[in-house]
């Protein structure tokens, strides 16, 4: 795959409820859906698809949702109504430096390696 521009807006919703928030937004189970696997699943609310990963990438169990930017605000309110409460970039990375996880171009990039970023 490679990169491309793109018009979404990435929302992390992670923690030990995050999997059931999440399917009762979108009205279906996510059981199947294993660590680093990702899917699409329909918003019913917002009448959009959205990219669904769950790479716990900050070493909580959760999801990356990557949805249209012009429904990431009512994605969100979305959320703050299933009980979900906002934070920002510092808790992310406090749990993921925790956890031991690097995050590309921050511990590496195209010019640090996995072996010198000591994975």
């Amino acid at each position: 795959m490679t990169y491309q521009e793109s018009e979404d807006a990435l929302i992390a919703v992670q923690g030990p409820n995050a999997a059931t928030i999440v399917e009762k937004i979108i009205g279906k189970s996510l059981v199947k859906q294993l660590f680093m696997e990702g899917a699409r699943h329909k918003i019913p609310q917002l009448g959009v698809d959205a990219l669904f990963t769950r790479c716990g990438y900050t070493g909580e169990d959760g999801f990356e949702i990557a949805v249209k930017a012009t429904k990431a605000v009512d994605f969100c309110e979305l959320l703050r109504k299933a009980g979900v409460e906002p934070c920002g970039l510092g808790a992310r990375d406090s749990l993921r430096l925790e956890a031991g996880l690097c995050l590309y171009g921050h511990e590496m990039d195209e010019t640090v390696s996995p072996v010198e970023a000591a994975l």
